[in-house]
């Protein structure tokens, strides 16, 4: 979706064969250990976080190299974190974290706020990368293990 909506056609997910492998390898290790992972919703958990952390940087320093302004890129690299996440649990018949109450919008913000900032500083590099992609694990991770929750807007 980042690349379509940057206009880089066709995307990269179809002209880089790192995404297909990835994507077949994950498969397969999820195929053969299947009985191990779907009772283990941490394990789940854990890496749905690390991929929320590592597209959300990755996706928000996409969309500053094709010339989107500090609040764009965010949104679009937020929009590339969670996207994977949203497709994952749209396919496996449940409802989306991000249209729960869970922190995992706001810790896809965190990582692409810290990118915008080191950007605007003139920091960026792989070691703020890593700390963006460190920060949004952490938030996303210690959140779900103490149960924080945004607020949700109640009927009176």
């Amino acid at each position: 979706m980042r690349d379509l909506i940057l206009g880089h056609t066709p995307p990269a997910t179809v002209t880089d064969w790192r995404y297909l492998a990835a994507a077949a390898l994950a498969g397969v290790l999820v195929f053969v250990w299947y009985s191990r992972i779907a009772n283990h919703g941490t394990f789940i958990t854990t890496f749905d976080a690390v991929g929320l952390s590592v597209f959300t940087v990755t996706g928000t320093i996409i969309a500053l190299n094709a010339g989107l302004g500090p609040w764009p890129a965010a949104l679009l690299g937020m929009l590339t974190g969670v996207g994977g996440g949203v497709l994952r649990v749209v396919l496996a018949a449940e409802v989306p974290l991000i249209l729960r109450s869970e922190i995992y919008a706001v810790a896809s913000l965190l990582g692409a706020v810290i990118i915008i900032t080191a950007d605007q500083l003139g920091f960026l590099g792989i070691p703020v990368e890593v700390i963006a992609a460190i920060a949004t694990f952490a938030l996303r991770m210690v959140s779900v293990r103490r149960g924080w929750r945004i607020p949700i807007a109640t009927p009176k």
